[in-house]
């Protein structure tokens, strides 16, 4: 995993989050967003077969 990955990814989807709580944004969008980095992110540290 690059450090693109391991920075750049969860600092981009935190900034997203931030922008959509500032705009009041629904719940279920911040969720989504965090999901998403979370299930890249345990696709890079854990590969499948």
């Amino acid at each position: 995993m690059s450090w693109f990955h391991a920075v750049a990814l969860p600092a981009a989807t935190m900034f997203a989050v931030y922008l959509s709580i500032k705009r009041k944004a629904p719940l279920w969008k911040d969720g989504a967003l965090l999901s998403g980095c979370g299930l890249m992110l345990s696709g890079l540290w854990f590969p499948g077969q």
